[in-house]
C-alpha cells in the first residue's frame, strides 16, 4: 500500500487541479515568495526555486509576469477596501521560520475557536467574517492556470489579505500560496511568448543572419503551440511542437500533439513520427496516425494519442514520440516522452455490474441475512457496510459472492462439519482439536468456527457470512510463531489466499479467558526502551521465541501481502489508549525502523457499535460506541465496523447439530473485513493485495469524523487523498464505493500535523499472554463467556 504521509505542513486544497504536485511543502515554496525585496529578485527566486523542483522558467518567460495589483477582487467577491499600492509585509525572517516550524498552537486555536470569532450583533462583522470556499479555491486555480502571467500579482494581493486586511491567519495564507503555486504552469507561460520573428540584416561578419526563439516541445494547455507570424523577406518558415499533456491516466482524455508552423507554407509539410517506449501501441494506447500533414496554406497539423482503459493492471508505461520533417526547419526539440499511468483507484472498473434495488431488497430479506443482526432498532451490521449492494453485483450469472477466493484464518479451532460450511472448501493445515467444556466433556463455542463463518459462512445456514462462497484454509495460531509462519507460507504458496485473518492478540491481564489489557504497540516499543531494544529484539525476546523465530514469522506476513492482505483484530479493550501491537505492526516494520516494510497491505479492525439507523450525512460519532481499542498506531490502515451482537456459527454438540450464537468483539470485525477483501479479489482479479487494500481504504465513509491527517493514496499514478482520525481510522467500509472508481479525495485534512508512518511513541507497561480478540455474550447459546486456555499463544501468559 503505497501512501505518502505529510508531517508538519500545509496540505492542497481539495479543489487543486489535478497536476502533479510541484511543491509538496510551504518549505519547499518559501524562497519562491518570502525572500525577495524588489520585482526583479521574485522572478530571480521564482526561476530558482522551480529548477531546483526540475523546472525550467526561460528568461523570455519571466518577462511575461506582471506586476500590478487588486486583481483578485475580479476573480472572487471579497467587498473589500480598496488598494492603491501593494506593500510587502516587513517581518523578520526568524519571525516567519516561528511562524512555520514552530507556530504557537494556542494562540491559533484560540484565533480560530468559533467562540472568538465576531458575532451578527459585532460593529465589524462584515469585515471579520470573510472566509473562503470550495468555489473561491476553484476560481483562484482557474485564473492562474489561464493567467499564469499574474502569479506574482496575485501572491502580492493574498500577502495584503493576510497582513494588512488581517482577513486570512498565516496558516491559511500558506496553504493559499501553496494551492496556487502549484496550479500556476510554467507550460502555459511559455505558450504565451510572443512566436519567433524571422528577421533578415546584416551580421556582424556581414552575411545574413537569422533570428529565431527556440520553441521546445512542451505541454501546452489545449494543445496550442507557437504558431502565427509571416516570413519576411522570402524566409522558409519554421516548425515547432507541442502537446496536450506528457502525463495522463489511462481513462483520462486524449492528448494531441501538435505541429507549428511559423507562417503558411507554400506546399505540404508532412511529419513522420517514430513511436517507441514501454507502453504497447493498439493494446496501451492508440495513434490516429504515425504521420501529420499540415497542408499548403494551414499553419497546424495534429494527431492525437487515445490511452487505452482496461483492467489490466500494469504500472506506469512511457510512449516515445519523435519527428523528422523535411523541407522546413525546426525549433526546440523534436521528441517527447508520455506518461500514460494505471490509475488503479481512478479509472480500472469492474466486470461485475451492480443489481437493481429490488435484488438488494431480496438480499436483505433472506432469514440468514436478518438472524446476522441481534440488536433491535439499530442498522444491520451489513448493511452498514454496503453488502447488499456489492452482493447485488454480477457479471453475467457469476454473482459477487467470493466464487473462486480463499481466506486463510489463522484462530484456536474449527469445527469444519458445522453447517455454516456445508458444501464449501475447508482445508485444515493442522488438526487443532474441537472446544471442550472441561467441565462437561462436552463440545463447546469455538471462537475459529465463529470468526470463519462471519468471513465465509454459505447463505443456506442459519446466518452467512460477507463472502458466503469462497474458500476456507485453517490454522491453529497456538503453535508457536515459526508453525504460524509455515501455515501462512503454505496459505500463500499452495491456496493462493486473498485474505489472512488473525482474530487474535497478545494481552497483558487475561481473567477467565477474557483479555481485559491488551498489549498495545506504545507498551510495546515502552518495554523495548526500557530493556535496551528495538521493537524486533523486544518481540523476539518477549512472546516469539527468540530472533530466528521471529524473523521467519515477520518474513512469512510480508511474503504473503505478495498475494494476500493481512488482517488483524485491533483489541477489545476500550479503556486502552493504542490499539493491539499485532495490528500495528507496520507502526514499527516499515522499511526504516526495520528492514522489512509490512505496510503494503495490512488492515486493521476496530470493535464498534453503530447505533444510528442510517449512515448519512447526519451521522456524526455520537453514532458510533467503541468498545474496543482506538486505531492509535494503526490508524493509516484502520477501519470500523459493527461488531457487536453479531450471530453466526459457533460449534457442534457432540450430536452432531450445529450451533449458533451471538458473540461480539473486534474478532467479529476483523472476518467482515476479511470478507470484503475476498469479493474486491473477485471483482478486480488483477489487482494486487496492494491494491485491493487502497482501495478498500480510499473510499470508505469517513465523514463522520474530523480529520486529523491523510494519506494520499499513489499507486501507479493515482492520487487520492482520504484523511484519517486517531481514534476511529479511516472510518467505515463502504463496498459500493470499494466497487466503483475512486475519483475524488473525501474528507481530507486540510492542514496541520499529521504523524508521519514509521514514528516512535512511549508510554505504558505489561506483561504478554495471546488470545483471540472476541466476548462472547453470556446469553448465547453457548451459556458461558469464551475460555481460552493458557496455552495459546507461544505459552506466554
Amino acid at each position: 500500500m503505497h501512501k505518502i504521509i505529510f508531517s508538519l505542513i500545509i496540505l492542497l486544497f481539495s479543489t487543486i487541479h489535478t497536476q502533479a504536485v510541484t511543491f509538496q511543502t510551504y518549505d519547499e515554496l518559501y524562497n519562491c515568495v518570502e525572500t525577495h525585496n524588489t520585482f526583479f529578485g521574485y522572478k530571480k527566486n521564482l526561476k530558482s526555486c522551480f529548477q531546483k523542483k526540475g523546472i525550467t522558467i526561460e528568461d523570455d518567460s519571466l518577462k511575461l509576469i506582471k506586476k500590478d495589483n487588486g486583481i483578485i477582487q475580479d476573480i472572487i467577491d471579497l467587498d473589500l477596501p480598496k488598494e492603491n499600492t501593494i506593500k510587502k509585509p516587513k517581518k523578520k525572517l526568524s519571525d516567519l521560520l516561528n511562524d512555520i516550524f514552530k507556530p504557537d498552537l494556542e494562540k491559533i486555536a484560540e484565533k480560530e475557536s468559533i467562540f472568538n470569532k465576531p458575532s451578527a450583533l459585532s460593529g465589524n462583522y462584515k469585515e471579520a467574517n470573510f472566509s473562503l470556499n470550495n468555489k473561491d479555491f476553484k476560481n483562484l486555480n482557474n485564473y492562474i492556470k489561464a493567467n499564469p502571467e499574474s502569479i506574482y500579482s496575485l501572491t502580492e494581493d493574498i500577502n495584503i489579505l493576510t497582513y494588512k486586511n488581517n482577513y486570512l491567519s498565516e496558516f491559511k495564507r500558506q496553504e493559499l500560496l501553496l494551492n496556487i503555486y502549484n496550479t500556476f504552469d510554467v507550460a502555459i507561460l511559455a505558450s504565451k511568448v510572443p512566436p519567433p520573428k524571422i528577421s533578415t540584416g546584416i551580421g556582424s561578419s556581414g552575411g545574413m543572419g537569422i533570428g529565431i526563439a527556440a520553441i521546445g516541445l512542451a505541454a501546452a494547455a489545449g494543445g496550442g503551440g507557437g504558431s502565427g507570424g509571416s516570413g519576411g523577406g522570402g524566409s522558409v518558415p519554421t516548425l515547432s511542437f507541442a502537446t496536450s499533456s506528457i502525463s495522463v491516466g489511462e481513462c483520462d482524455s486524449n492528448v494531441t500533439i501538435t505541429a507549428n508552423l511559423t507562417a503558411a507554407h507554400s506546399s505540404n509539410v508532412t511529419v513522420a513520427w517514430a513511436v517507441g517506449g514501454t507502453a504497447t501501441q493498439n493494446t496501451d494506447y492508440t495513434l490516429t496516425s504515425t504521420s501529420q500533414t499540415i497542408v499548403a496554406g494551414a499553419t497546424s497539423g495534429t494527431i492525437t494519442l487515445d490511452p487505452t482503459n482496461d483492467t489490466t493492471v500494469e504500472t506506469s508505461e512511457t510512449v516515445t514520440l519523435a519527428a523528422t520533417v523535411s523541407g522546413v526547419s525546426t525549433t526546440g526539440n523534436t521528441s517527447t516522452t508520455i506518461t500514460l499511468h494505471d490509475y488503479v483507484l481512478k479509472c480500472n472498473t469492474t466486470a461485475f455490474s451492480v443489481g437493481t434495488t429490488s435484488e438488494q431488497n431480496t438480499i436483505k430479506g433472506r432469514s440468514s441475512w436478518t438472524d446476522v443482526n441481534q440488536q433491535s432498532g439499530r442498522l444491520h451490521p451489513y448493511e452498514l457496510v454496503n453488502l447488499h449492494k456489492a452482493h447485488s453485483f454480477k457479471s453475467g450469472s457469476t454473482t459477487l459472492t467470493g466464487n473462486g477466493q480463499t481466506i486463510y484464518v489463522s484462530d484456536n479451532n474449527l469445527h469444519s462439519t458445522h453447517s455454516s460450511f456445508a458444501g464449501k472448501t475447508v482445508t485444515m493445515l493442522d488438526n487443532p482439536a474441537v472446544s471442550v467444556d472441561s467441565r462437561t466433556g462436552a463440545n463447546s463455542y469455538s471462537h475459529g468456527t465463529n470468526v470463519s463463518s462471519i468471513a465465509a459462512g454459505i447463505v443456506g445456514g442459519t446466518t452467512h457470512g460477507v463472502a458466503p462462497d469462497a474458500s476456507i484454509v485453517f490454522s491453529s495460531m497456538a503453535d508457536g510463531a515459526t508453525a504460524r509462519a509455515a501455515d501462512l507460507d503454505t496459505a500463500r504458496t499452495s491456496h493462493s489466499a486473498i485474505a489472512g485473518n488473525h482474530s487474535w492478540g497478545y494481552c497483558d491481564i487475561v481473567i477467565s479467558g477474557v483479555c481485559i489489557s491488551s498489549k498495545t504497540m506504545t507498551e510495546l516499543e515502552a518495554s523495548a526502551s526500557a530493556a535496551s531494544r528495538n521493537v524486533r529484539e523486544e518481540i523476539a525476546a518477549s512472546f516469539w521465541g527468540g530472533a530466528s523465530a521471529t524473523t521467519t514469522y515477520i518474513n512469512a506476513l510480508n511474503n504473503f501481502q505478495t498475494k494476500g492482505v493481512i488482517v488483524f483484530a485491533s483489541g477489545n479493550v476500550s479503556t486502552d489508549t493504542d490499539v493491539g501491537f499485532m495490528g500495528a505492526l507496520p507502526h514499527y516494520f516499515n522499511g526504516t525502523d526495520d528492514s522489512v516494510d509490512l505496510s503494503d497491505a495490512w488492515l486493521s479492525v476496530m470493535y464498534a457499535q453503530f447505533t444510528g439507523t442510517s449512515l448519512d450525512s447526519n451521522t456524526t460519532t455520537s453514532d458510533f460506541t467503541r468498545r474496543g481499542n482506538p486505531c492509535g498506531k494503526a490508524k493509516e490502515w484502520c477501519l470500523v465496523v459493527d461488531d457487536w451482537a453479531i450471530k453466526n456459527a459457533t460449534h457442534k454438540t457432540q450430536a452432531g447439530a450445529s450451533v449458533y450464537g451471538t458473540s461480539q468483539g473486534s474478532s467479529m470485525g476483523a472476518p467482515q473485513v476479511s470478507g470484503m477483501i475476498a469479493l474486491l479479489g473477485q471483482a478486480f482479479p488483477s489487482h494486487t493485495p496492494a491494491q485491493l487494500t487502497d482501495r478498500l481504504l480510499a473510499s470508505a465513509n469517513n465523514t463522520w469524523f474530523t480529520s486529523s491527517g491523510n494519506t494520499t493514496f499513489t499507486t501507479h499514478g493515482a492520487s487520492i487523498k482520504h484523511g484519517y482520525n486517531t481514534e476511529w481510522g479511516h472510518g467505515v467500509p463502504d463496498m459500493e464505493a470499494a466497487l466503483s472508481p475512486i475519483t475524488s479525495n473525501l474528507n481530507p485534512f486540510s492542514f496541520g500535523f499529521a504523524s508521519p508512518s514509521g514514528s516512535g511513541g512511549s508510554g505504558g507497561s505489561g506483561g504478554s499472554g495471546s488470545v483471540p480478540f472476541s466476548q462472547v455474550n453470556k446469553l448465547a447459546v453457548t451459556q458461558t463467556a469464551m475460555k481460552v486456555s493458557s496455552s495459546l499463544g507461544d505459552g506466554i501468559m
